[in-house]
């Protein structure tokens, strides 16, 4: 039923971690267009020094909403239980508070992006790898692992050649 909407390149999708979703639609036979504000990498783009982007940070952050956990929704440790187990209603309303809070943010997201002097990095940089870095994942990519070695071992004599030069310079390790 949704398949028209998401692959539209007129119908605009907002949310978080759009790469993902394309992916996974894309096994389903759906491909997916129209991207719109990805909460995740339009997090990034703000604050790249973070080391996550939970969508419920996100939210406490731009909308000051507090939302569910997958920690609350399954519990943790030994007591967590599988997304499977649950009932049908409870991962429903977990999903759609999570595609309602996607939406709902990306409006002070671009807002926050077009402030920072970074709407037009995310439109023509980051934006468009979305579907490159999907297909990447999906397909994956083909390693040269003898040049990646060479690499490797050139790196490493130019770091040794660093230290001891800051050691040098230094006067002491």
């Amino acid at each position: 039923v949704l398949t028209p909407l998401l692959a539209s390149p007129t119908v605009t999708t907002s949310g978080y971690d759009l790469k993902t979703a394309m992916r996974l639609l894309a096994e389903a036979g759906v491909t997916l267009q129209g991207l719109g504000i990805d909460a995740l990498l339009a997090s990034y783009l703000l604050d790249a020094g973070r080391s996550s982007y939970p969508l419920e940070s996100i939210a406490l952050e731009h909308l000051g909403y507090k939302a569910m956990t997958e920690e609350a929704l399954l519990g943790r440790g030994a007591k967590a239980i599988d997304f499977a187990a649950l009932p049908p209603d409870n991962v429903c309303v977990f999903a759609c508070e999570r595609a309602d809070v996607a939406l709902q943010v990306s409006a002070p997201l671009q807002a926050a992006l077009d402030e920072a002097g970074l709407a037009t990095v995310y439109r023509s940089l980051e934006q468009p790898l979305i579907p490159v870095l999907a297909e990447m994942e999906a397909r994956g990519v083909k390693i040269d692992s003898a040049a990646l070695g060479q690499l490797s071992h050139r790196l490493e004599g130019e770091l040794t050649a660093a230290t001891d030069r800051i050691y040098a310079l230094a006067g002491e390790p």
